[in-house]
């Protein structure tokens, strides 16, 4: 099966979007497949930038099909098949790449490689760091068999080969004294994790600087180009302590393309950064994974069953675009009156003169005040005559708080008090933020408290809504345990 996956470098779904059946499979033909589904999604509204591939030979055929650009050589930047205008990135995936490190490391007579023909790595120094903590119960790594001795179906797992390019690998070697291998392995791990990058922010919280995003500046990628170009390679019985050549050229090609693909997403496209593990054709095997599921995990599938475990995804993305493209329901009319005006202030005063509020209303009042001038202290100014509360309402702030709010004001305690009024008395006129925030402010007006920020009235709004609507989820809750209570005694008697 000849499969084409459409892969969004916005953190969209991955989509197959072509399956053919092939008998066997030529270079030509693939490339013109390609080009009809780079049609069909930029017919769709899609931008086709570049393709995905493995390092097979087939697909080093295909690659060399694309034009190349005349500023450059390099097969990773070809023009574009659809628009001799524009420009297509080819690259190889970067989780085939590492495998191929892995293979062309214990494919090599002696087991030894080199990037730079002066630190040789055995892979024998990995074999024995296994057998030595294979029987412990605690071990230094995370080597297994089929690590470090992998079958022909293992050597297709990217898994096994993370146990073996791991920093606690590294480490235990160091310790063993096999620093060249140790050197090799955490060079490889640098890479892994410069491409592998799936989030902003790794760098910090791992404390790692090669999980760092690529943003403009970023100098990444030309280091491990310069390691790449500078390493050897040889083919069959010529190949000694060093890569195949096809590794090798897979490997400055693919550094090359992403380096490029980065450079055109921030300039052309304005990306403020770029997720490198984005760009990997490691989810088209996942999906095969899903087919295989659907077909009784089944590893031998026939045509039939690929083509129809992919109608079925089809079908299922198509349903869940609709439904994240379906029209918005009408927003809900307010029940509220039209907007505050300063001549209602005299109606919504006497809103809050007719209400009393409980001692324990009083103290939590208080703790919002404190609260809102702990949120807003920096866009709050009080004059030094300004009282703050005393008596129980400061004590229970002091207690409850434990140090972390300050002490309210008085004015802000009376914006809160005068608010906690209104909606006990007249909830039904506060049915949004927007609305509740200019009642407020009114309700400050008329009683002369002198608080000009907006992000109070917004806080304390919020603060309010939050407690009416835990109150009526309260009421509700209570209502369907009496309407239980009520037939529990019913089919008693």
């Amino acid at each position: 099966m000849l499969c084409v996956m459409m892969k969004s470098l916005h953190k969209g779904p991955s989509v197959m979007i072509s399956v053919t059946p092939v008998h066997k499979l030529t270079a030509a033909f693939q490339f013109e497949i390609v080009k009809e589904a780079a049609a069909a999604v930029e017919r769709s509204g899609g931008c086709v930038i570049g393709s995905i591939t493995d390092n097979h030979k087939v697909n080093q055929q295909y690659c060399k099909l694309f034009d190349r650009t005349g500023d450059t050589d390099s097969l990773a930047t070809s023009k574009h098949p659809r628009d001799d205008g524009r420009v297509c990135f080819l690259l190889f995936g970067t989780v085939h790449l590492l495998k191929c490190i892995r293979n062309n490391w214990i494919s090599e007579k002696c087991q030894k490689i080199s990037f730079d023909n002066r630190s040789v790595a055995s892979f024998t120094d990995v074999t024995q760091l296994y057998e030595a903590e294979k029987d412990s119960v605690l071990k230094m790594t995370s080597l297994t068999q089929a690590a470090v001795n992998p079958s022909k179906l293992q050597l297709q797992n990217v898994k096994h080969v993370l146990r073996v390019f791991n920093d606690k690998v590294v480490a235990a070697l160091t310790l063993q004294g096999c620093h060249e291998t140790a050197t090799f392995i955490q060079t490889v791990v640098n890479w892994w994790n410069t491409v592998n990058v799936s989030g902003k922010g790794q760098d910090r919280r791992l404390n790692d600087p090669h999980r760092a995003v690529q943003e403009p500046g970023s100098t990444s990628l030309d280091t491990f180009l310069g390691v790449f170009q500078d390493a050897d390679s040889g083919h069959g019985a010529t190949r000694i302590q060093c890569l195949t050549h096809d590794t090798k050229k897979a490997l400055v090609q693919t550094k090359q393309g992403l380096a490029a693909v980065c450079k055109y997403l921030l300039t052309s496209e304005h990306f403020e950064y770029v997720l490198l593990r984005e760009i990997q054709s490691d989810r088209l095997e996942g999906e095969f994974s899903v087919y295989r599921q659907s077909t009784g995990a089944n590893s031998f599938m026939t045509t039939g069953d690929v083509f129809y475990a992919c109608k079925k995804r089809l079908a299922r993305h198509a349903a869940t675009y609709l439904k994240s493209i379906e029209l918005q329901p009408e927003p809900k009319e307010h029940t509220c009156l039209g907007p505050v005006m300063l001549e209602d202030a005299a109606s919504i005063d006497k809103y809050t003169a007719e209400v009393t509020l409980t001692v324990n209303e009083e103290s939590s009042a208080a703790y919002v005040a404190g609260w809102l001038e702990s949120k807003c202290g920096g866009d709050l100014a009080f004059s030094d005559e300004e009282p703050l509360v005393t008596s129980e309402v400061k004590d229970f702030v002091e207690t409850v708080s434990r140090g972390s709010l300050t002490i309210p004001h008085v004015s802000t305690f009376e914006l809160v008090r005068l608010g906690l009024c209104f909606v006990k008395k007249a909830r039904h006129r506060a049915c949004c933020r927007k609305r509740l925030g200019s009642i407020l402010l009114t309700v400050a007006n008329f009683n002369s408290i002198d608080i000009n920020c907006s992000k109070v009235y917004t806080h304390l709004s919020n603060v309010l809504l939050h407690g009416i609507q835990n109150l009526e989820k309260d009421h509700q809750k209570n209502a369907v345990l009496l309407q239980t209570s009520v037939k529990k005694a019913r089919l008693a008697d």
